[in-house]
C-alpha cells in the first residue's frame, strides 16, 4: 500500500522499525536490502541505499563467522 501511493518516507521508516524488532539475522538482512533497493530505485538516495546494503553484509558476516565458531 505505501509503495503504490509513492509514501516512501513512511514505508521506509516502518521497514526499519521492523529490523529492530526482528531477532533473525536472515530477516534482518533481507529487511536491509529492501530497504537499500528502495533508497536505490524509488528515493534515489545512493548514500542511504549503500548504508542499506552495508548493513545486511555486515549481517552477513557475522552469520558466516557463526557458524565457522560453531563447527
Amino acid at each position: 500500500a505505501y509503495a503504490r501511493a509513492g509514501r516512501w518516507d513512511e514505508l521506509c521508516a516502518l521497514l526499519e522499525a521492523e529490523v529492530e524488532q526482528r531477532t533473525d539475522p536472515a530477516e534482518q538482512a533481507e529487511l536491509w536490502r529492501e530497504l537499500g533497493a528502495i533508497e536505490r530505485d524509488s528515493r534515489r538516495n545512493l548514500d542511504r541505499a549503500i548504508d542499506a546494503y552495508r548493513r545486511a553484509q555486515e549481517i552477513r558476516a557475522l552469520e558466516q563467522d557463526d557458524v565457522v565458531l560453531s563447527s
